[in-house]
Order: structure tokens, then C-alpha cells, then sequence
């Protein structure tokens, strides 16, 4: 049972022709599906923290949406965690998220591989469609354990990579 989630909602096609797959930093602990990640400068994938949202000037990296947890079974048995570009112009939703989020205003990354409000100067990551709200999700145990399905707190944006913005 995936522990972060992260659903496409549009386009979601050829989606493994921009996916990119690599090994976990030893170092990283707690990457889920939807987590925000970065590469280390080694080839492995890190969680993102709040210096890569980048400043006016200084451009935060491109980062990546992971498609699974790192100890998924089919991550651990390939030594590898897929992960596809902010850049790519897609639909999402996710619970990896810290802040408010209001429509219309810019994510960018933070801290433990989460999207967060986006400041002048941040590179943004996403544009906010639909503001945090609950959703029932299937592929959860509800606090009871007694049936699948839960509900978790979503955050639904348009991705993309605008380096450095002012607004």
C-alpha cells in the first residue's frame, strides 16, 4: 500500500518516455509517491529542501515527481525509484504538500520532498488548480484498519518549471 500519493489527472500519456529512473541517495529516508525529488549530483535521487526553490537570480534546479515510495517492492527489487519532470505539462494531485495554496498561486519546492507556497524569486514548480481539500483515496487503510479506502487532504496543480519568478 503506497504511503504518499500522486495521481496524473491529465494528460497522463507516454509517460515512460520522459520518465527517469535512478537509485536512492543512502542518506534518504522517508521518499513516497508524489515526494519532490532532486539528483544529488551522483545520479541518485535526494529529497528536495528548501534551497532548491531556488532565489531571484539563482534558479532552483528541475526537479522530479517520484512515482513510487522507495521501499515499494518493485523499487527495491530494481534498485530504483522513476520519476518524471516538473516540466512536463501535466494535471496532478498530491499529499505531499505544506501550506495553504490558494487557486492560482504558485508551488514551489521545500523541505522533505514537499511543494509548498511559492515567494518572489522562487522557481515555481506548479501553478494550484484546486485548492487542499479531502478526497478518498482506495489505496488507503482507514485509522481503524477495518476496510480499504480513506480519506487524505489533496492539492490538485498544473505542473511546470518557471526559474526565478517575480510576482
Amino acid at each position: 500500500m503506497p504511503k504518499g500519493h500522486f495521481n496524473i489527472l491529465y494528460p497522463g500519456l507516454q509517460l515512460d518516455q520522459i520518465e527517469t529512473e535512478k537509485p536512492v541517495d543512502s542518506r534518504v529516508t522517508g521518499l513516497v509517491r508524489g515526494s519532490v525529488l532532486v539528483d544529488n549530483g551522483s545520479g541518485a535521487w535526494r529529497l528536495s529542501i528548501a534551497a532548491d526553490a531556488g532565489t531571484a537570480g539563482h534558479p532552483g534546479p528541475m526537479v522530479y515527481w517520484s512515482l513510487q515510495d522507495q521501499d515499494s517492492p518493485d523499487a527495491v527489487k530494481a534498485g530504483k525509484v522513476a520519476g518524471i519532470p516538473c516540466g512536463w505539462p501535466m494535471v496532478v494531485e498530491t499529499d505531499q504538500y505544506a501550506g495553504s495554496h490558494a487557486v492560482g498561486s504558485f508551488v514551489a519546492a521545500d523541505n522533505l520532498g514537499k511543494v509548498t507556497d511559492a515567494v518572489t524569486g522562487n522557481s515555481a514548480i506548479g501553478l494550484v488548480l484546486k485548492a487542499p481539500a479531502q478526497r478518498w483515496l482506495n489505496d488507503r487503510l482507514d485509522p481503524l484498519g477495518t476496510r480499504m479506502g480513506a480519506l487524505a487532504n489533496v492539492v490538485v496543480f498544473q505542473t511546470l518549471y518557471i526559474p526565478s519568478l517575480a510576482f
